[in-house]
């Protein structure tokens, strides 16, 4: 009888463990069935655990009577990306594989969080400054691949919302009355009441009651409309839509909408299928009680069920209740397509832009990713010093307004013909070959981040090598964490193309 095939034993190496998730996981190596447990402990440091693997397959178990069989390999489709999410059934866990060097790889685990509902996890105190928070550049730019196709049709603007977006960027024209998508001058089809309905039903149902999301309108027809209607038109339907007191301005804004635009609409945002569970308690709220249009960044409790306005259009607020005061948050200033990055001040927030999208060609790929990260870099928050307050000082009688820094980043670019949406997003390539896009490079930024930073924050600094000798863990330079954090609102093109960005985004909201 002929024996059953062993699997195949690769190089031994180093196999680091990372476990963020609220559960205690056994890891098991199936060749040399060498395990190793791996906890959270009390003060939610992550105490990372260390084997030599000897066996691309693992089981991951835990005391909760569930096991889960993986393999550890890279996709073979597409670029040659360093890292992977997992798919793992049953999905109390969410496991990424990144390699480090040929002989060190990383299992990075966290718990299955709701993205549909993770700001109901945030304080309301926390100022949205403070809070990363996953976008899409052009959400509803489905149409006109491959030069101004910005998001895959299947991820529609609901999917975005229940997996974590928080940032839509919706770009607008005026057509026979009404407004419609537009991506520069390409059609889009979807109309912004339907995305004002899709908002709407999410925010009032009991997953995103909790929720905000800020929605920024641009004008992408300015050279031939005039600013004051399309500003009208927004207007009725921020104050208006859906109201049930025969109001409803919005609703007669359209001459007439063929019967394919409409279909077109409702597949785009997800209206063509059944909403979210409704919440009682939020249903009758009138249009205008759905937006934020204070001219500065709230706190979470501020703005918790509401659209944030961020508006990028209106020049001064004519029609609008307390004019430009009464527009949302409205940047007083955005040059064009500027390497270097710019800021500019709304209250007590700067600013800290990113939007270098014209880069010619896609070899600044790498260039584009440098800077479009390094604008997420903050220091940490520090307390001072006992020694530097002086012992007869008075005290300060009224503190020092508090200001703050929001980092904001495109990491979308484009430039017709050797530099397009999917490709600088995406990348191309496969098997081996190939050139990983942005959103592959800021996931496995991503991935180490979050390692160093248990690294770091845990003092586990050592690991065996293969002769039983302890060497230092692996850390990247630049990525160090002891007097950095990531933070900001962060668009991309083709969301989480590859899968798991977006949820990594997320997760560095729940880092202590």
């Amino acid at each position: 009888m002929v024996p059953p095939p062993t699997p195949k034993a690769s190089k031994q190496g180093t196999l680091e463990i990372y476990n963020f998730s609220r559960h205690e996981v056994t890891v098991v190596d199936e060749l040399s069935q060498r395990s190793t447990t791996v906890s959270r402990d009390n003060n939610g440091v992550i105490s990372p655990g260390k084997r030599i693997f000897t066996s691309p397959r693992l089981t991951l178990s835990s005391a909760e009577d569930w096991s889960i069989p993986i393999k550890l390999r890279r996709p073979l489709r597409g670029p040659p990306s360093s890292w992977a999410k997992i798919n793992v059934e049953p999905s109390e866990l969410v496991v990424y594989y990144a390699k480090v060097s040929n002989h060190t790889k990383r299992l990075i685990i966290f718990s299955n969080r709701d993205l549909s509902c993770f700001m109901r996890d945030l304080p309301d105190s926390t100022h949205l400054s403070e809070v990363v928070i996953p976008g899409t550049h052009d959400s509803v730019s489905f149409y006109g691949w491959p030069f101004a196709q910005c998001q895959n049709p299947r991820n529609r603007l609901l999917r975005q919302l229940e997996s974590g977006v928080r940032f839509v960027d919706v770009r607008l024209s005026v057509v026979n009355n009404a407004l419609i998508s537009y991506h520069g001058p390409i059609k889009q089809h979807t109309l912004f009441t339907d995305i004002v309905d899709t908002l709407y039903n999410f925010l009032r149902s009991e997953r995103g009651k909790d929720e905000c999301v800020v929605m920024s309108i641009k004008q992408e027809d300015f050279a031939k409309t005039p600013w004051q209607l399309f500003s009208d038109l927004v207007r009725q339907v921020v104050y208006h839509r859906g109201d049930e007191d025969g109001t409803s301005k919005a609703g007669q804004q359209v001459t007439s909408v063929p019967k394919s635009l409409a279909k077109r609409s409702a597949q785009s945002t997800g209206k063509d299928q059944p909403p979210p569970t409704p919440n009682p308690e939020s249903s009758a709220r009138k249009s205008k009680d759905m937006w934020w249009l204070q001219n500065r960044v709230p706190t979470l409790g501020e703005a918790r069920g509401k659209i944030i306005m961020f508006s990028r259009f209106g020049v001064d607020g004519t029609g609008w209740d307390d004019g430009l005061e009464g527009l949302g948050i409205h940047p007083t200033n955005w040059p064009n397509s500027r390497k270097e990055g710019f800021e500019w001040v709304c209250k007590d927030t700067t600013f800290k832009m990113h939007d270098w999208y014209d880069i010619k060609t896609f070899f600044k790929t790498p260039e584009k990713f440098v800077l479009s990260s390094d604008v997420l870099k903050m220091p940490l928050p520090s307390l001072p010093e006992a020694s530097l307050v002086e012992p007869n000082a008075l005290p300060i009688p009224f503190p020092s307004p508090k200001q703050y820094t929001l980092p904001f980043s495109y990491t979308s670019a484009s430039s017709i013909p050797l530099a397009l949406p999917s490709t600088i997003a995406c990348g191309f390539g496969i098997w081996k070959w190939g050139f990983d896009g942005v959103n592959a490079r800021l996931g496995e930024w991503l991935l180490k981040y979050t390692a160093n930073h248990q690294i770091q924050r845990s003092g586990i600094s050592e690991t065996p090598d293969e002769a039983g000798e302890k060497k230092p863990l692996t850390t990247v330079k630049d990525q160090g964490t002891t007097d950095t954090q990531i933070r900001g609102w962060v668009l991309m093109d083709y969301l989480d193309e590859p899968a798991g960005v977006g949820r990594l985004l997320v997760e560095l909201n729940f880092f202590s």
